[in-house]
């Protein structure tokens, strides 16, 4: 199991390329039928009343409408930094993405109705400070986002719990870790 998300009545289960439905009343599970061939498996998955987001481990981020319209792909070509999603969280008209492939990562978001990516990308540094890595976005893969307000982020990476203040788009580090070199890592946060 890849990614699970408990939607629309059902949990949604990503199993390398294939998503299946499990309906906790039947106690039954069945294989959805996607829209479109993956050819990356999925690592993340969002969805609201309209859409179903899948994000990939190389092929993008995939919205499914729920209407029967065609599905589309975000990717490089969106300004994302890499076709490699690693976490998604839907708050507010935006799907917060984060991004991971290897020891590389990033945070942004799309905004649902325009398709607009906003990238919040750290400024790249071969001798940056273990304290300046973590008061600027995340340049190791997102492991998981969470907000109750759409204000304060609470994201988890290998370096640990970060926090972003969407508003002054400040970040922090939330776990105590020691002063360590960024490349060493400190406190790996998986889940928040």
């Amino acid at each position: 199991i890849s990614a699970a998300k408990f939607w629309r009545g059902k949990i949604l289960i990503a199993t390398g390329k294939t998503l299946q439905s499990y309906d906790p009343a039947l106690e039954s599970t069945m294989e959805v039928k996607l829209p479109l061939k993956l050819e990356h498996p999925i690592t993340a998955i969002e969805g609201d009343a309209s859409d179903l987001w899948l994000g990939t481990a190389g092929g993008g981020l995939i919205r499914i409408p729920q209407t029967g319209g065609a599905p589309h792909v975000f990717g490089e070509q969106d300004g994302f930094p890499t076709p490699a999603i690693s976490a998604l969280r839907l708050s507010q008209g935006r799907l917060y993405i984060g991004f991971g492939f290897q020891r590389n990562g990033a945070f942004g978001w799309l905004d649902v109705v325009t398709g607009k990516f906003t990238g919040l990308m750290a400024e790249t540094s071969v001798n940056k400070t273990w304290s300046d890595a973590v008061k600027s976005p995340p340049e190791v893969p997102v492991d998981s986002i969470a907000t109750l307000d759409g204000k304060d982020f609470w994201v988890a990476t290998e370096i640990g719990l970060q926090h972003l203040d969407l508003g002054s788009k400040k970040w922090s580090l939330a776990t105590p870790v020691e002063l360590a070199d960024l490349r060493g890592m400190g406190d790996n946060c998986l889940a928040v």
